[in-house]
This record gives C-alpha cells, structure tokens and sequence, in this order.
C-alpha cells in the first residue's frame, strides 16, 4: 500500500521533505513509495536530512 500525503508528512518535517527531495529527486521519492528498491545513495540522503533510520523501520 503507498502511503498518503499524511501519513508521510507525519513521518518528515518539513525541511527533511524538502532536503529529500533535493537530495534524491520527486522521481526516486515516487518510486521509494511505489515499494521500488531503494538505491544506496538514500542512506547519505537520510544522514544529510537528519532522518532517523530507526524511526523509519519502527512500527
């Protein structure tokens, strides 16, 4: 199931969306929430926007 804009705006402030979005682009974002293979440079992006990994994984 793709998340929906709430769901995913209560995951990320708003400067980590943007800083994704910088960082990785609209189109890799799309397939990341299509359920696509991350690619390896998402991992430098989490560290540069300040996302907490962990807080992704958790349920």
């Amino acid at each position: 199931m793709i998340p929906d804009l709430a769901e995913i705006e209560s995951m990320f402030t708003p400067e980590q969306i943007m800083c994704l979005t910088t960082e990785i682009g609209e189109d890799e974002i799309d397939n990341l929430l299509a359920g696509g293979a991350p690619d390896l440079s998402l991992f430098t992006a989490l560290t540069t926007c300040e996302v907490d990994l962990m807080s992704l994984l958790a349920p």
